[in-house]
């Protein structure tokens, strides 16, 4: 069984709660999303196995709040206190579902943060996207800006050409 401290360690080794990012062009960009995703990979995978460990822990408290204050209820029930019994076993389920509970509580803290970094690694990856796509629409326009073109047909020409390949307009 591994605790929930272990967990939360495992989360700081990955590196991308907190990260930031200082893009300048594409190819910072695709490996800044490369990372991301082997981080989030990583952190998924950490929840997951937090989720096992919550199964297996609830698990083992079902069977522990199943038979919890059965010994001492039949005693009770032995000398006639049904009501007192019932009042043991009801104390004694609630006791281990408290004990369960308490165990339960760290994970669900890690299971948060584990949640919580996910969503901004998605966030991160759509800015990243976003700042690809910004950045190919602005050398789009640039290679259309630098572009000459012809002032009868529209049709572009290259910077040798004396005359347009399309209408036959005298360009110089």
């Amino acid at each position: 069984m591994t605790d929930a401290h272990e967990f939360d360690r495992q989360i700081n080794e990955i590196g991308v709660d907190g990260m930031r990012l200082s893009l300048s062009s594409i190819p910072e960009a695709k490996k800044a999303l490369q990372q991301l995703r082997v981080g989030e990979r990583a952190v998924r995978a950490i929840n997951r196995s937090v989720n096992s460990e919550q199964r297996a822990i609830r698990s083992a408290y079902s069977e522990k709040k199943a038979n919890a204050g059965s010994g001492g209820s039949t005693v009770l029930s032995l000398f006639g206190k049904r009501g007192a019994a019932g009042s043991y076993r009801a104390a004694a389920k609630r006791d281990v579902q408290s004990e369960r509970d308490s165990i339960l509580a760290p994970y669900d803290v890690v299971k948060q943060r584990a949640d919580a970094i996910i969503d901004q690694i998605a966030n991160a990856k759509s800015q990243i996207d976003l700042f690809i796509l910004q950045i190919k629409e602005e050398d789009i326009s640039q290679v259309t800006c630098d572009q000459a073109h012809c002032t009868k047909c529209g049709r572009s020409l290259s910077h040798n050409d004396n005359f347009c390949g399309n209408c036959g307009h005298k360009t110089q």
